[in-house]
């Protein structure tokens, strides 16, 4: 019973987690993002979020592109790597 009810709060918790990742990835999407890609990540042809070749991207490609792009480079925008994670996360429910 003890070890059902710890199982069920560690899942809790990671489930939350993720949530809250995503979360925050929305509201730095919005802040940083939205104003180029639009709210949905569809505003430029180019570079719409939602597509096949971005979702179909690894998380760690996708990290990397946001942080270091030349035209993004978040990461000397002051975002951690934890939050440009977030963005990532966020960027999977644009599908």
């Amino acid at each position: 019973m003890k070890k059902t009810i710890l199982i069920t709060m560690l899942l809790s918790l990671v489930f939350a987690t993720v949530a809250f990742a995503a979360e925050d990835g929305a509201a730095l999407y919005k802040s940083k993002c939205a104003a180029c890609h639009g709210p949905d990540g569809k505003k430029m042809a180019k570079a719409d979020l939602s597509s096949a070749p971005i979702q179909g991207k690894a998380d760690a490609d996708l990290v990397k592109f946001v942080g270091e792009n030349p035209k993004h480079n978040f990461t000397k925008k002051g975002l951690t790597e934890d939050q440009i994670k977030a963005v990532v996360t966020f960027l999977r429910t644009l599908k």
